[in-house]
């Protein structure tokens, strides 16, 4: 995979602008810049909990809900060195393997208005991390260690996040930091609708 460059997805108008460079890694700033998305994210995909049965499927029904939109947007429109491994053909098969089907995708996903893909597919890739540690919490479960875990067993994403680290680790234009912001945000939001979509169809 090639290394990856910060400033490839530069979306100026053509003009020639100098812009004020950060002094913080990128990694950092899009971590402080969602810190209030995740924790809500989190507390609402933990409220149904993963060490059931029942829960463990509404959690991967959510997951596919969300993923599979946003994977067909950056497949249109990211960068082939940027475009994270597809992950929804994974959450289907185990559903299947449950006898559980796979939610619809929760309307189309697309990036607002000057909003970097780089945000976007961090927020993405850096999901693997989480899912690492709720694998270990389902493995451990009495209830759910049985179950299919192809999606949480899944290395290719935790990879595809290595690879990025060069970028996300190097500092960049404020300009480019914002955006990349804006298009992280724009993840979280997107599977925060997703998950709270599924508490309510399910206590309906």
């Amino acid at each position: 995979m090639r290394r990856a460059n910060a400033n490839h997805w530069s979306r100026g108008s053509g003009r020639t602008i100098s812009y004020q460079q950060t002094q913080t890694k990128l990694r950092d700033i899009l971590r402080a810049s969602t810190r209030a998305a995740h924790d809500r994210l989190d507390a609402v995909m933990s409220h149904g909990g993963w060490t059931s049965a029942a829960g463990y499927t509404q959690f991967l029904q959510v997951q596919h809900a969300a993923r599979a939109p946003i994977e067909l947007w950056i497949a249109e429109r990211c960068p082939t060195e940027f475009q994270p491994p597809r992950q929804s053909h994974l959450l289907e098969q185990d559903l299947a393997a449950m006898e559980a089907s796979a939610a619809a995708p929760i309307g189309t996903f697309d990036l607002p208005q000057g909003a970097d893909p780089l945000g976007a597919v961090w927020a993405l890739a850096g999901s693997s991390l989480g899912n690492a540690m709720i694998q270990r919490q389902v493995a451990a479960s009495s209830s759910c260690a049985h179950l299919p875990q192809s999606f949480l067993t899944d290395q290719s994403m935790h990879r595809f996040w290595k690879s990025l680290l060069p970028v996300l680790n190097s500092t960049c234009s404020r300009e480019k930091a914002q955006a990349s912001c804006r298009g992280a945000n724009a993840v979280f939001a997107h599977f925060l609708r997703a998950a709270e979509t599924s508490q309510l169809e399910a206590a309906a």
